[in-house]
């Protein structure tokens, strides 16, 4: 229910928006005499860059799909994590246990894992700034124009780690109107939501002065604040800091977003855009969802009936209202509450000249993009059950930067794209893992420098041919990425003391080694000589082999083959409403160090991944563009495919560990289908069909938890392709939406929409077993709403609004911890449902 608090919230927010931000008299007196809305006739044109320049979407030769500001707002999209309900053959999820990390999964390819020194296989970039990494990744979506997911690699434009993809986020630019937009909102679990948005020219025509030397400077501010209570409780005790909190999945966010567009003469623009998140939450609902009978039988048995950690009270088949986890053990880290916590500054600035007519050259725009992005987070987690089995706190902190010089150019016959690309990176990640209560407590610290460099072009060539409605486009990129990574681990618990183990060299100590105290010197024991039997003994130690640098650097040999991304396609437009195409393409991953590991010897590279793609489709609008049909059908061919997968043991620890899948292949087909029957009513349809196959898999041998190596130190591999499932690759899903809106009057206009999502079964994890699998099920959303509504002085929106309707319980995300004995998943959010008003004003 919506709380007391709250509610004084929204009267606050209230006054805010009907009294705080009445616009100054000045402005008043410029208001604008609104048009009158009305109901749409005809599928809205939507503009995009996919390739680099604003085309129509119907004539860009790619499967790419496009959410309008005002869609976003319809569907109730607020964040990234918000989106793969809309877009087919995409689908999204928390990454492990924060929710401002999501996993991206195109057609099927993804990677979940969230160290720092992986890579995503989905690209994401704000204005054409790339987004790394998986971590800090769930940004909001506030003041946009529009979202653009490019479906397929997007290799030579884009670059590396785009091989399932890329999504563009294009905010709104600062205009040459003042204008204020300010909102409000509260919904059950105590949600609250206050947001502004300022537009304000400094200088030029509409600013406060004017002058010819410095053209014009127009700003635009936006401030969001965002809260909500859990949506599940802890059950374990709550005083503080036994429980360590007392809910999960909290919210406490706020984040703000400045931008600023000078114009110092017509033909050159630059904007730069500011931007802020502060993150204070808990993290998400984690629940055990099965035992494993298999495994390795000693460290199965603590967590089976009778064992020491017996977790069979703790197993849920379904999503519960209540969850029981304690605060998190650890020594070294200072966090041990439930936390999620996190800070995240961006700067993108961006310039384009437009040249004009250059000669033989065409017309030319030049554009920069620079952009800087820091994120530092502090987290931790029990994972699951309140009996200290995995506690899991880290920390980490990401620094990246990038260049992009673009070359644009449009002649009668010739369109291209020349450009270069610098990418930098440096990263720290810091994990510690106290298993079992202390049993076995492991710390390390990974740190990974970075650097990329890309050159590239496309060219599209119309050819004086059959009316010219033939488009021919080549395109290569060629990419270099060198990796730097440390490492540095230590094991502190080097005792086990769990039956049947009694104590064991958990650590995996060299017999007859001198240990070493923390402040450096020896302790006066040996390996050998460690106590056996009895009650716990715990030392906390820095093993002497545990200090663990190591350098991996990787260039050139992502270079050659591995580094050239050609693109190739063929267009056709058979009529002004119909368009076919056929496009091949290559894209590639670059590989990765496995470094977030304890055992030195499971410390690697992964390969490059490599895939060539082929698709077809066609795009078109019939009935005076009242109905649109866009369809297409791919096959991607990996190799190397990077995938992955969790490993524990009591030497090694939990971790999730790249290897590359010698061969896979995915097929299938996007139908994205838009109609307006009848005045008032548009109805939308996507769906999409995925096959996808690991057809060779090659991975270092496991017994029981262990990983297994020959006489000669190198592994022992097998062949597991037919016994792994592609996670996040449901054969099927589909979206319908349908949005009635009724004809305006003098008091404002009446819409209502409903749209349903619904997913065939799927797999979390790649690895058997799966007795955590999600199977099919339905998500229902909807939002009513009257707006326009005429005020003295602007205008005002009221709405309803809900998701997930029918409170279906679902499983979104999870991993299996192997020879540990257990599996967990997260839990898609509950019904949530919520009033918001908003207020708009626009002057002249």
């Amino acid at each position: 229910m919506v709380g007391v608090g709250r509610c004084g919230q929204f009267g606050a927010g209230l006054a805010l928006v009907l009294g705080l931000t009445v616009p100054p008299a000045s402005w008043a007196q410029a208001a604008k005499a609104k048009k009158p809305p009305t109901v749409p006739v005809e599928i809205e044109e939507i503009t995009v860059t996919a390739q680099k320049r604003e085309e129509n979407i119907q004539e860009v030769p790619i499967s790419v799909t496009a959410l309008t500001g005002a869609t976003l707002e319809q569907k109730g999209v607020k964040s990234v994590s918000d989106l793969g309900e809309s877009v087919p053959n995409m689908y999204i999820v928390a990454a492990g246990y924060a929710t401002t990390d999501t996993v991206l999964a195109m057609r099927g390819t993804s990677n979940n894992d969230t160290a720092l020194s992986k890579n995503p296989t989905v690209g994401m970039y704000v204005d054409g700034f790339y987004i790394a990494k998986i971590i800090g990744n769930n940004l909001d979506l506030e003041d946009l124009e529009r979202v653009e997911v490019l479906r397929g690699p997007q290799g030579t434009l884009f670059g590396r780690n785009t091989t399932g993809g890329a999504v563009n986020m294009v905010t709104r630019k600062p205009t040459e109107e003042r204008s204020l937009t300010a909102s409000t909102e509260v919904g059950n679990f105590d949600a609250f939501k206050g947001h502004a948005t300022l537009n304000v020219p400094l200088i030029g025509k509409n600013g406060f002065w004017q002058s010819d030397a410095i053209g014009t400077l127009i700003l635009r501010e936006n401030v969001t604040y965002q809260s909500h209570d859990g949506y599940f409780r802890n059950q374990s005790p709550t005083n503080v800091p036994a429980s360590g909190g007392s809910e999960f999945n909290t919210v406490n966010r706020i984040s703000t977003m400045t931008a600023v567009r000078w114009q110092p003469i017509k033909p050159v623009t630059v904007d730069y855009t500011l931007e802020y998140h502060r993150y204070r939450q808990t993290p998400p609902y984690m629940a055990v969802t099965a035992l494993f009978p298999q495994g390795d039988p000693n460290y199965n048995a603590t967590v089976s009936p009778g064992g020491a950690f017996d977790l069979t009270p703790y197993v849920v088949k379904n999503r519960v209202d209540a969850l029981g986890a304690s605060a998190v053990l650890g020594n070294d880290m200072s966090l041990h509450r439930l936390a999620d916590d996190g800070n995240h500054r961006m700067h993108i600035l961006t310039g384009a000249w437009d040249l004009g007519e250059v000669g033989p050259l065409g017309n030319v725009t030049v554009k920069s993009i620079s952009g800087y992005r820091a994120f530092t987070s502090n987290r931790s987690a029990n994972i699951g059950n309140p009996l200290h089995v995995l506690d899991n706190p880290t920390k980490d902190s990401l620094d990246t930067w990038s260049e992009e010089l673009q070359w644009v150019g449009t002649s009668s016959r010739i369109r291209y794209v020349l450009g270069a690309y610098y990418y930098g990176e440096h990263s720290a990640f810091t994990s510690q893992q106290v298993l079992f209560a202390g049993g076995v407590s492991q710390f390390g610290r990974t740190t990974t420098k970075n650097s990329a460099y890309a050159p590239f072009g496309q060219v599209t060539y119309t050819p004086p041919i059959l009316s010219d409605k033939l488009s021919i486009t080549a395109g290569l990129r060629y990419s270099e990425d060198h990796v730097h990574s440390n490492r540095d681990f230590r094991c502190y618990t080097i005792a086990v003391p769990l039956a049947p183990l009694g104590y064991t060299n958990a650590c995996n100590l060299t017999p007859n080694t001198p240990i070493i105290g923390t402040n450096g010197q020896p302790i006066g024991l040996t390996v050998g000589q460690l106590p056996v039997g009895g009650g716990q003994t715990v030392y906390d130690l820095l093993l002497p082999y545990a200090s663990n640098d190591f350098s991996r650097s990787v260039g050139k040999g992502f270079g050659g083959t591995d580094g050239l991304t050609p693109l190739g396609d063929i267009t056709y437009q058979w009529t002004d409403s119909l368009m076919t195409y056929f496009r091949v393409s290559r894209g590639f991953q670059s590989g990765a160090v496995n470094d977030v590991v304890s055992d030195p010897r499971l410390i690697g590279v992964t390969d490059p991944e490599k895939l060539w793609s082929y698709e077809g489709g066609f795009k078109s609008q019939w009935f005076d563009n009242r109905l649109r049909v866009n369809a297409d059908g791919f096959l991607s061919r990996y190799t190397d495919q990077v995938v992955p997968v969790e490993r524990f043991s009591a030497s090694t620890g939990l971790s999730t560990t790249n290897e590359n899948a010698g061969k896979s292949e995915y097929w299938g087909s996007e139908v994205e289908l838009a109609a307006i029957p009848v005045r008032g009513f548009e109805a939308t349809v996507n769906y999409a069909f995925l096959s996808a196959k690991y057809l060779e898999w090659n991975t270092q041998k496991f017994v029981n938890g262990q990983p297994q190596f020959d006489a000669n130190g190198k592994p022992v591999v097998e062949n597991v392709a037919n016994q792994r499932k592609v996670p996040y690759a449901p054969s099927h899903t589909v979206t319908v939406g349908l949005t009635y809106t009724a004809p305006p009057t003098t008091t404002g206009v009446f819409s209502a929409h409903l749209d349903t999502f619904w997913t065939h079964d799927f797999v979390g994890h790649p690895e058997p077993p799966y007795d955590d699998a999600q199977w099919a099920y339905a998500v229902v959303n909807g939002r009513l709403q009257f707006i326009e509504i005429p005020l003295q002085k602007g205008s005002l929106d009221v709405a309803v609004f809900g998701r997930n309707l029918f409170d279906r319980k679902y499983r979104t995300n999870g991993f299996s911890l192997g020879a540990l004995g257990f599996a967990v998943d997260g839990y898609g959010d509950p019904r949530t449902f919520g009033l918001g008003l908003t207020y708009h004003f626009t002057a002249s």
